[in-house]
């Protein structure tokens, strides 16, 4: 007897303490701010967005400038082989720039352009995916511990419940009305509900961990869940749900998306097959110098 009564006296809520009032709408927020994939999402887009210029593409003239510098000098002032016994000494300045332009190639200059457009639209489409996941996910995970919690009050009120049975039972005991059977019975009935109590404790603090993790929060934060699971009043038709999807569904996009760039790059390999017409241009100088004692050029 006394086992049964640590037992439950053990049992106490799981938010009795204060705790930090989170809402439905407080998680997303979070989520969308702390997530690192939606950053690493964002950042692509952002890539994609800068990738997309005419400067990625043979369309525009590209001018290469090339310079160099030499300086060479040898002393053969003790050197009785040398012809010249001095300290001779010579430099050189070379440069000069290259243009090129490619006129036509096959229409690969746009067709490369288009890609890049489309790449950007699917960086951006990639981004909206991780967002929409990441709050489904939050909504799932929020009502899953709200869920939980749920489930955990009503075992209390269950556990609250035999309790008091047994009480009932220990008076019709002692009046000579009930049997030790019965009382019993709803004693083994209460330590199987402190059991599942616990067990269910674990559950609801797992949820909160799972939804720690979709928020980028320490795992053994604990909250107030203050948003309430209600069942929605709205009717849905499957035929309005079926037409939002194909209209609004980012994955689906994508799918388009990436069908298109499929498109565009049989188009580039195909455009390899056209002559390609260009426009070169270069100019170079050089200027040398020489010194051997009293004697000394340039040319």
């Amino acid at each position: 007897m006394k086992i049964r009564i640590a037992l439950l006296c053990f049992l106490a809520p799981v938010f009795a303490m204060a705790q930090e009032e989170l809402s439905l709408e407080g998680a997303i927020a979070i989520a969308l701010k702390n997530n690192y994939q939606i950053s690493i999402a964002k950042k692509q887009a952002e890539i994609a967005e800068n990738n997309n210029a005419w400067g990625q593409t043979t369309a525009l003239p590209r001018v290469d400038l090339n310079a160099g510098y030499n300086y060479n000098i040898t002393d053969n002032s003790d050197n009785p082989t040398s012809f010249i016994q001095a300290e001779l000494q010579s430099t050189s300045l070379t440069y000069g720039a290259t243009a090129s332009w490619t006129l036509f190639d096959g229409l690969n200059m746009f067709l490369s352009k288009d890609k890049l457009e489309l790449l950007e639209s699917l960086s951006e489409g990639n981004a909206d995916v991780v967002i929409e996941n990441t709050v489904q996910a939050v909504i799932l995970g929020y009502y899953n511990s709200l869920l939980q919690k749920e489930k955990l009050e009503v075992l209390s009120e269950v556990i609250d419940l035999s309790r008091d049975r047994i009480e009932y039972e220990k008076t019709r005991l002692e009046l000579g009305a009930g049997s030790t059977f019965d009382k019993l019975q709803y004693e083994n009935a209460i330590l199987t509900d402190s059991t599942n109590y616990l067990i269910q404790e674990l559950s609801l603090r797992n949820a909160i961990r799972n939804l720690n993790l979709l928020m980028a929060r320490p795992i053994d934060d604990e909250y107030t869940l203050v948003t309430s699971m209600e069942e929605p009043n709205q009717m849905y038709q499957y035929e309005a749900l079926k037409s939002e999807m194909l209209s609004n569904n980012s994955a689906i996009e994508n799918q388009f998306f990436n069908s298109i760039i499929a498109q565009k790059d049989v188009k580039i390999a195909q455009s390899a097959l056209y002559p390609t017409l260009g426009f070169n241009a270069s100019y170079s100088d050089q200027n040398s110098a020489f010194e051997a004692g009293e004697l000394s050029g340039n040319g």
